[in-house]
């Protein structure tokens, strides 16, 4: 039995190899890596119950969102983001107040995936995160939603003090319906420091507000 053999990379191995096989009958058996005392079997593991990616899985890769190590985690939410069941949206929300900003990151970007604007008030939350990879997430996720809750706080975050997160605060606007309230904050931003948080300012007001944008050139 290679998972349980003495060695670490070879337990790691045969957890990859039931992954790629990709069959219902290697849960129970990954299932059981999730023990494994080696954080890189444990995470190899749940990357294979995320490639088989039934939902008889999802109770292992909840499980997976305690474990110790964060990329353990951050692999168990790549996991769950796979599926469409509304059945992993909540475990994916939880992750956002991980300890690890990766793993707050990699959440986000998931829950962007379920458009519902009942996640809009949780990502909001989440958009004054000390980490700014985490916040450029929020924001593209609440871009995707299209979440017309988050206007004001998108807004408001176009002063962030990170261009990235400035930048996919713009982006995330542009992609809202009904952000009216938006354009005079978008316009101010064409004087932004950053190059690339203007030239999306310009690209979300040429689309939302063509004859606006005219007067600015």
């Amino acid at each position: 039995d290679a998972l349980g053999d003495v060695i670490a990379e070879v337990r790691q191995h045969a957890a990859w190899a039931l992954g790629n096989i990709g069959a219902e009958i290697a849960i129970d058996p990954l299932t059981n890596v999730l023990q494994d005392t080696n954080s890189q079997v444990r995470a190899s593991g749940v990357l294979a119950l995320g490639d088989i990616g039934t939902i008889a899985s999802i109770n292992s890769l909840t499980k997976a969102l305690q474990d110790s190590d964060s990329q353990v985690r951050a692999n168990a939410v790549l996991g769950l983001s796979r599926f469409e069941s509304e059945t992993v949206i909540n475990p994916l929300t939880e992750a956002l107040q991980d300890s690890a900003p990766h793993v707050r990151a990699i959440a986000a970007r998931s829950v962007g995936r379920f458009d519902t604007e009942l996640l809009a008030d949780a990502l909001i939350a989440v958009l004054q995160d000390s980490d700014s990879q985490v916040r450029a997430s929020v924001a593209w996720a609440l871009g995707d939603i299209g979440s017309e809750t988050a206007v004001n706080s998108l807004i408001n975050t176009l002063q962030d003090s990170n261009p990235i997160v400035r930048e996919r605060a713009v982006w995330a606007l542009g992609k809202i319906d009904n952000s009216d309230s938006a354009i005079n904050p978008l316009i101010n931003t064409l004087l932004d420091p950053d190059s690339n948080v203007r030239w999306r300012a310009s690209l979300v007001l040429g689309d939302i507000a063509p004859e606006l944008m005219i007067t600015q050139l």
